[in-house]
């Protein structure tokens, strides 16, 4: 399969079509899921998506190693390039990856404001602005709604998306989210990835996307 092959028949074109580039607007996305289950997997697809797409993707680690991320990043792209037989592999991560940076935080003395001021920091010194920041390992926070808001109003001020990773209940964040995804094993033991939320148009509530227990690549 070639890059825009894999690109178009990637299954999360059901939540973000493959001609779009980021979403005008505010845009806050969130992926819940139990401890555990997959979703800095969830999380890391849908930047390597933005990646192969040629976005700028800002991938935030609360209480993760930089190691750690990296590791992620690569391992899950070799998962679906096997299951996808991708062309050239290794040029093509290559590629991708010159437009991903990754920030660490402590989850403790994480701010919206010290994560303004990382921001404000790539602007000092003439550095690309992300089109995309994912937010893992949000769940850690305290006092997540409020966060959460602030998040939505940053996404809103800077015309980009923001997906976050959590462990809550669906409706702490129903109201605050534009897109919002839940991964549960249904009743066949299988892992769902299913439409909880899109205000975006793009997917129907109820739609689903199958996520491998063992690669943990999302197929169809």
């Amino acid at each position: 399969m070639k890059r825009d092959e894999l690109i178009h028949n990637n299954p999360l074109r059901l939540v973000a079509p493959a001609e779009g580039g980021p979403v005008a607007g505010r845009h806050l996305g969130v992926v819940l899921a139990p401890v555990g289950a997959g979703k800095t997997a969830i999380l890391v697809q849908i930047g390597l998506d933005k990646l192969l797409r040629g976005e700028r993707v800002l991938h935030v680690g609360l209480g993760e190693s930089l190691a750690k991320i990296q590791l992620w990043y690569s391992e899950v792209f070799q998962a679906i390039s096997r299951h996808t037989a991708l062309e050239n592999p290794a040029r093509v991560e290559d590629e991708i990856m010159g437009h991903r940076l990754i920030m660490t935080f402590i989850a403790a003395s994480f701010s919206i404001e010290q994560f303004t001021r990382k921001i404000e920091f790539l602007k000092l010194h003439d550095l690309p602005l992300p089109d995309c920041i994912l937010v893992d390992g949000f769940s850690s926070l305290k006092d997540k709604a409020r966060v959460a808001g602030q998040l939505r109003d940053f996404a809103k001020d800077r015309n980009i998306t923001i997906w976050l990773s959590c462990s809550e209940n669906q409706g702490d964040y129903l109201d605050l989210s534009d897109t919002l995804l839940e991964l549960k094993t249904n009743e066949h033991g299988i892992s769902e990835v299913k439409v909880l939320k899109d205000s975006a148009g793009h997917a129907q509530p109820g739609a689903s996307i199958i996520l491998n227990p063992r690669s943990l690549v999302l197929t169809v």
